[in-house]
């Protein structure tokens, strides 16, 4: 999605789409990459041995339910036959072999591990380095609310008269678009919830929030990359972006105060056996 986005719609034996409705489609897959790489981010960084078992255990739980919500919702897709016209229903078919895959392992992981819960006054952070996390964890809320549940508005303050006019160039185009920006809230949704189980795992816990902070940070270095980005669009498409700034300082701002806190913070390694 963020380096070879037609590769992989080709892929999937999607249509393609020319001109600027390719560069708009393109444009989201982008985004969506982001949080893709975001959850991966977190998910590696607890798959140590170091790491809390705990709070490896409820983000396996935490996936089991993130997959599954992406199950659901592509799965209603075929069933209410709303697939996009621009992608094969197969395609659908191979997504929730997958998700349905992914679901099955983290489930068996969390099940080995003891079948830990969390509970609902330990899933908002606490401790050393919450803060950071928490700040994420409301940007990533924030972006999420707009996508799933008032997608249309919630484009139409970012990029004004655009969507009119990729649905009157390709209706095709714009309808994937628009299924696409609507799963990057569902993936802004997902981080937000591997972040509450890990952390409720390892409640109060330093070592975890750090892991937390820490990968979110990464993920948020790489969105602002992305971000500028956007200029080069809109200075070629000639597209409005009357949020740019805003969304440029609310990204920057939450960045910033995380790898403040995290450099602030004394940090000791433990030695191994490998590292003596």
């Amino acid at each position: 999605m963020l380096f070879f986005p037609k590769q992989m719609m080709e892929g999937y034996q999607a249509k393609t789409f020319g001109g600027a409705s390719e560069t708009f489609f393109m444009w989201m897959l982008g985004l969506m990459g982001v949080q893709m790489l975001g959850s991966a981010f977190l998910c590696a960084t607890l798959r140590y041995d170091a790491a809390s078992p705990k709070a490896r255990a409820l983000a396996c739980l935490g996936q089991v339910i993130c997959w599954g919500i992406f199950f659901v919702v592509d799965g209603k897709c075929l069933l209410t036959g709303t697939v996009p016209k621009a992608m094969p229903p197969e395609a659908f078919m191979v997504n929730l072999v997958i998700f349905a895959v992914v679901i099955v392992a983290n489930f068996l992981a969390w099940q080995g591990a003891g079948s830990p819960r969390p509970t609902l006054d330990k899933l908002l952070p606490a401790g050393p380095l919450s803060n950071p996390v928490k700040a994420f964890m409301a940007n990533q809320l924030f972006f999420a609310f707009g996508l799933i549940f008032a997608l249309k508005p919630f484009m139409e303050m970012y990029v004004p008269g655009v969507p009119a006019q990729i649905t009157k160039e390709s209706p095709a185009a714009m309808e994937l678009t628009y299924l696409i920006a609507e799963r990057i809230g569902y993936g802004a949704l997902n981080m937000v919830i591997l972040a509450a189980f890990a952390t409720a795992g390892d409640y109060n816990g330093a070592d975890t929030n750090y892991r937390v902070a820490r990968a979110m940070t990464y993920a948020n270095m790489v969105g602002l990359g992305l971000i500028s980005r956007d200029l080069v669009v809109v200075n070629a498409t000639g597209w409005p972006l009357p949020m740019f700034t805003a969304t440029v300082a609310q990204s920057l701002a939450v960045t910033y105060f995380a790898a403040n806190e995290i450099g602030k913070t004394a940090v000791t390694i433990k030695k191994t056996t490998k590292s003596k």
